[in-house]
């Protein structure tokens, strides 16, 4: 009898680690299993060497993926690429606002794009659609999960199978030296759109280059593809330009102690498709 084929969605984050962990441990005979990462070129760099570390421990065989942009109304494809060769300065997440225009809480086009389409189509060549996905929410995310996981052939071995609490995660990885070392503000894509504004303007006092890309995108990319409200298009909360945004933190001073480094929030590690709080596409009100 064949063994049902399961797309391990990695996202470089110690949650969804542990869950490789967990599923390398138990089931190898039950599940064909391909284990991906989606890079979108913007990713921490520390995230990538955790990922590879990852993928060195256990043994995952660990496939390396990035958006491969088309013409016309083809979503993206993916393109095979590894640790060393990995995008580092956003150039799929450049492509992918040339064509569709910026992300923000409207269109989330990273997650869409950069990282979904990017492995469905890579678990696709290799399965057509039959395959499950096993994502990276622990029990105590149960807000994140897709209410919609069972039509998406979504699993969650973290919420269901072993429930795991983010404090057993940080535990279990305190054994090993090449742990994550990424502070909880930066979390893995670091200036993404979905972080509270004192995370943010952490960000900016320590390392306000971190921006320039954002600006550089929307010095390029705002009027590319429809909008929701008047004007060009823009990335972060609010409806603020990244320009708007820094002259918003130079007049607030520093509002670091408005957050804490244990608290979960929004992208603290990383960012996971098809969960719930990523689907509130239309939500203007934060």
């Amino acid at each position: 009898m064949s063994r049902p084929n399961l797309q391990v969605s990695f996202s470089g984050g110690r949650t969804s680690a542990y869950m490789c962990f967990k599923l390398m441990e138990h089931c190898r005979d039950e599940y064909n299993m391909a284990f991906t990462f989606a890079n979108t070129g913007l990713e921490h760099e520390d995230t990538l060497r955790f990922a590879d570390a990852v993928d060195r421990h256990l043994g995952l065989g660990l496939v390396w993926l990035e958006a491969n942009v088309n013409p016309g109304r083809k979503s993206c494809t993916h393109q095979v690429v590894r640790y060393e060769t990995a995008s580092r300065h956003g150039e799929p997440f450049e492509a992918v606002a040339g064509k569709y225009g910026l992300p923000n809480k409207v269109f989330k086009l990273c997650t869409r794009e950069l990282k979904g389409n990017t492995m469905a189509s890579y678990t696709d060549s290799l399965w057509g659609k039959d395959y499950q996905i096993a994502i990276g929410i622990r029990a105590d995310e149960r807000r994140r999960v897709s209410p919609n996981a069972t039509s998406q052939r979504i699993i969650y071995p973290l919420v269901d199978r072993w429930p795991t609490r983010k404090q057993d995660v940080l535990w279990f990885f305190e054994q090993f030296d090449w742990d994550l070392q990424i502070p909880e503000h930066l979390g893995n894509c670091v200036t993404c759109f979905q972080k509270s504004a004192p995370k943010l303007n952490t960000i900016y006092r320590t390392e306000p280059e971190r921006f320039d890309f954002f600006l550089k995108l929307e010095d390029l990319y705002s009027d590319v593809g429809p909008n929701y409200v008047p004007g060009p298009r823009k990335i972060f909360r609010g409806f603020q330009s990244t320009a708007d945004l820094l002259q918003g933190f130079r007049e607030a001073g520093d509002t670091s102690r408005m957050f804490r480094e244990e608290d979960s929030g929004t992208c603290s590690e990383s960012c996971e498709v098809y969960e719930t709080s990523l689907q509130m596409e239309f939500d203007f009100s934060t």
